[in-house]
Protein backbone atom coordinates (compact mmCIF):
# COMPACT_ATOMS: atom_id res chain seq x y z
CA UNK A 1 0.00 0.00 0.00
CA UNK A 2 1.25 3.31 -0.95
CA UNK A 3 1.19 6.31 0.85
CA UNK A 4 -0.86 8.89 -0.39
CA UNK A 5 1.01 11.60 1.83
CA UNK A 6 4.53 10.65 1.11
CA UNK A 7 4.39 8.07 -1.38
CA UNK A 8 6.15 5.21 0.45
CA UNK A 9 5.19 1.91 0.02
CA UNK A 10 4.00 -0.30 2.72
CA UNK A 11 2.74 -3.48 3.85
CA UNK A 12 -0.98 -3.99 2.75
CA UNK A 13 -1.85 -4.81 6.84
CA UNK A 14 0.09 -1.24 8.09
CA UNK A 15 -1.98 0.91 9.62
CA UNK A 16 0.55 4.04 9.49
CA UNK A 17 3.22 4.70 7.39
CA UNK A 18 6.95 3.30 8.08
CA UNK A 19 8.19 6.97 6.12
CA UNK A 20 5.91 9.41 7.52
CA UNK A 21 3.86 8.18 10.59
CA UNK A 22 0.76 9.19 9.06
CA UNK A 23 -2.47 6.81 8.92
CA UNK A 24 -2.79 4.41 6.08
CA UNK A 25 -6.23 4.37 4.37
CA UNK A 26 -7.58 1.20 4.23
CA UNK A 27 -10.24 -0.25 1.28
CA UNK A 28 -13.14 -2.42 2.50
CA UNK A 29 -12.94 -6.22 1.07
CA UNK A 30 -16.35 -5.97 -0.20
CA UNK A 31 -16.83 -3.15 -2.35
CA UNK A 32 -13.67 -1.35 -2.51
CA UNK A 33 -14.48 1.87 -0.61
CA UNK A 34 -12.14 3.81 1.43
CA UNK A 35 -12.91 3.27 5.23
CA UNK A 36 -10.82 5.16 8.02
CA UNK A 37 -8.33 3.07 9.64
CA UNK A 38 -10.58 2.88 12.80
CA UNK A 39 -13.84 1.54 11.28
CA UNK A 40 -14.94 -1.61 12.36
CA UNK A 41 -17.58 -1.75 9.64
CA UNK A 42 -17.46 -0.27 5.87
CA UNK A 43 -19.86 3.09 5.62
CA UNK A 44 -20.60 2.43 2.20
CA UNK A 45 -21.69 -1.30 2.20
CA UNK A 46 -22.32 -2.35 5.65
CA UNK A 47 -19.62 -5.01 5.72
CA UNK A 48 -17.66 -5.93 8.68
CA UNK A 49 -13.52 -5.32 8.78
CA UNK A 50 -11.45 -7.23 10.19
CA UNK A 51 -12.73 -8.61 14.02
CA UNK A 52 -15.99 -7.19 13.37
CA UNK A 53 -17.02 -10.39 11.64
CA UNK A 54 -18.85 -12.80 14.84
CA UNK A 55 -20.37 -9.38 16.10
CA UNK A 56 -22.16 -9.04 12.63
CA UNK A 57 -22.78 -12.93 12.34
CA UNK A 58 -24.31 -12.71 16.03
CA UNK A 59 -26.79 -9.68 15.14
CA UNK A 60 -27.86 -11.10 11.60
CA UNK A 61 -28.65 -14.86 13.04
CA UNK A 62 -32.40 -13.49 13.93
CA UNK A 63 -32.19 -14.11 17.78
CA UNK A 64 -34.85 -12.65 19.76
CA UNK A 65 -33.25 -9.77 21.86
CA UNK A 66 -33.06 -11.01 25.68
CA UNK A 67 -35.99 -9.33 27.89
CA UNK A 68 -35.06 -8.43 32.10
CA UNK A 69 -37.54 -10.47 33.56
CA UNK A 70 -39.14 -8.94 36.56
CA UNK A 71 -39.92 -6.04 34.78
Amino acid sequence: MSCSNCGTENRAEAKFCDGCGAALARACPECGSVVRPQAKFCDECGSPLDGSQRAAENRSAGRPAEVPRGT
